[in-house]
Formats: structure tokens, C-alpha cells, sequence
């Protein structure tokens, strides 16, 4: 399928089409944020109509919900290559702590659209996204394991989603300014204290419910 646009010499196929609107997208929001994100905005920069983005993607939600995955793309590609030279799980899960705070700080618009974006009500995210924020989520469980051999799959799981949850949290409050030391420096502070009381508590809880059981 090629889509045209009026006045244009080089018309493109859908996939090219709708390559340099998913990057229009990602430009808009990294300067403006998703508030400042509209389809008339997306279509002016890569000159083609309004109209002719309903012909590539289904409307808004979706082309965001395709910016977001290309975000979480390359988180995972940063936090996997700040994990590198790693000795130990809880190394590891800090490196993967202040991989994440930098790449909020970097990309903060991209960063924070990823959790501010929201579909309609009664509409699922695809599950090709899905499988993304699962692939994230496993890199501390495959740690977690490590850590404690022990620990149940269900364990780890609840534990990862915890530790992501609140490692978020105090990127979100430093980057926000919502406390009285803030910026990325702050960030690394809390998330250090976070992941390190948070392993430790991890790893005697998952070893006690074990003994209990034997």
C-alpha cells in the first residue's frame, strides 16, 4: 500500500509511512512530552495530511502505544548493556537501578509518556507490548533467582514487580522536584537504599518461608 500525500514528489509505502510518523512521535514527545503530542502535529512534520495517518494506524492510542514500545525497547537495550560487568546479583540489580534512573533523566518525556499514556476504557494494550514490559521485569527475576535458589517463581515475580515499582517511584519524586534533594544524584541515592534493604529483606523472607515449609 502506498500513501500520498498532496504536493509531495516522494510518496511512501505504509511501512515507510509509518516509520517517520512513529519518529515524528518520538521527536514531539521528547521535546514537548505527551501533552504536547497531536496527530496535526505529527503530520505536519513529516508533511503528509491528517487523514493520511488514519490509512497507517488505527488513531492516536496506537501510535503512541508503538512509541512506547520502542521505548521500552531500548530501555532494555541500555539496562542490558549496564549490567555487563557485573559480578553479583545485587551488583547487578543496581547497575540495572541506576541504568534506569539515568535513561528517566535522559529521556524524561519518552520516559514518563511510557506511564502516563492510558487506553480507552475496555481496551487492552497489545501483547506484543505486553511480552515488552515482561522482558524488563525478567531481568530481576533471572537475578532474583541467583540470589535466592530458594525462592518460588511467584516469589520472584512479586518481588520484581515490587522493586521496579518503588525503584520508579523515587526516580519519579527526584526528577519531579517532589523533594527537598532532588535531580539524578538523588535518584541514585534512594534507589541504592531501596534495592539494597529491599534484597536483603528478599532474600531472609524467601529463605524463612522455605524452612518453614520443610
Amino acid at each position: 500500500m502506498e500513501i500520498r500525500s498532496v504536493g509531495r514528489r516522494n510518496d511512501h509505502s505504509r511501512k515507510e509511512f509509518q516509520e517517520m510518523a512513529l519518529q515524528a512521535t518520538e521527536n514531539i514527545i521528547f521535546a514537548e512530552g505527551l501533552n504536547g503530542l497531536s496527530t496535526r502535529k505529527i503530520a505536519k512534520a513529516i508533511g503528509y495530511t491528517v487523514g493520511s495517518l488514519y490509512l497507517a494506524f488505527r488513531n492516536l492510542d496506537d501510535i503512541i502505544v508503538q512509541v512506547n514500545g520502542r521505548t521500552l525497547d531500548l530501555m532494555h537495550q541500555v539496562l542490558s548493556q549496564a549490567t555487563e560487568r557485573s559480578d553479583t546479583p545485587t551488583d547487578y540489580i543496581l547497575a540495572l537501578g541506576h541504568a534506569y534512573s539515568q535513561f528517566a533523566a535522559t529521556h524524561i518525556h519518552l520516559w514518563q509518556a511510557v506511564f502516563d499514556h492510558h487506553l480507552p476504557d475496555g481496551e487492552k494494550s497489545p501483547p506484543e507490548y505486553v511480552e515488552k514490559v515482561e522482558r524488563l521485569l525478567a531481568l530481576v527475576e533471572a537475578q532474583l533467582a541467583l540470589l535466592s535458589p530458594k525462592s518460588t517463581v511467584a516469589q520472584r515475580r512479586l518481588a520484581a514487580a515490587a522493586l521496579w515499582s518503588s525503584v520508579h517511584g523515587a526516580c519519579y519524586l527526584a526528577l519531579s522536584d517532589k523533594l527537598t534533594n532532588s535531580g539524578i544524584d538523588s535518584a541514585h541515592l534512594l534507589v541504592d537504599s531501596i534495592i539494597l534493604h529491599y534484597l536483603a529483606g528478599f532474600k531472609k523472607t524467601a529463605d524463612n518461608r522455605v524452612a518453614e515449609m520443610a
